[in-house]
């Protein structure tokens, strides 16, 4: 079975040359491609900010996608190895989250990730197809009692790594902002 996964670039002061999917040796690999930004000379001033969102069905494999999302952003921004490692776990926690627990594992429901680059920081929105959650009232995973569970940590995770986490439209919706140093 084939599946669609779309991508959307919208870009303020720079164009990537291309950006596809292709499947090598049975696994899913995103690549893109940029051109450095620039920097208005004349006002000092950045109005540098980046677009990108992809789109993909509701299945646990599709985190590879993600990933390797994630590695050519770091590779094209010269993201910092730091911030990098919380980026990685935190999004593809939010995306796993999407897919399990919004979408329910239905490839007939997709998950959007958005990546939003700004001179000072990088955002991710990700948005699934769910009923939505209450953010407000989750076990504590570092209780007594939840040590032992197996689940029950990634939301936990992503307000640890994230610098801001933002839950909008119910919980359908999760913000990951990082700020650069």
């Amino acid at each position: 079975m084939i599946y669609k996964i779309k991508i959307y670039p919208s870009i303020t002061t720079f164009r990537p040359e291309f950006t596809y999917v292709y499947i090598k040796n049975g696994l899913t690999h995103l690549e893109m491609k940029a051109q450095p930004h620039k920097f208005d000379t004349v006002s000092g001033l950045s109005s540098f900010m980046e677009s990108i969102t992809i789109q993909i069905p509701s299945m646990v494999e599709n985190i590879r996608i993600i990933e390797s999302f994630i590695d050519n952003a770091k590779e094209i921004y010269k993201l910092d190895d730091d911030i990098y490692g919380n980026i990685l776990i935190a999004v593809t926690e939010t995306v796993n989250n999407a897919i399990k627990h919004g979408n329910n594992e239905d490839p007939t429901k997709n998950v959007s990730l958005q990546m939003h680059l700004e001179e000072n920081s990088v955002r991710f929105i990700v948005e699934d197809q769910g009923s939505g959650f209450d953010h407000n009232h989750l076990p504590d995973p570092t209780a007594p009692d939840s040590l032992e569970k197996i689940g029950g940590r990634g939301i936990f995770l992503m307000r640890h790594l994230s610098d801001e986490v933002h839950f909008r439209n119910e919980g359908r919706e999760v913000e990951l902002i990082f700020y650069f140093n």
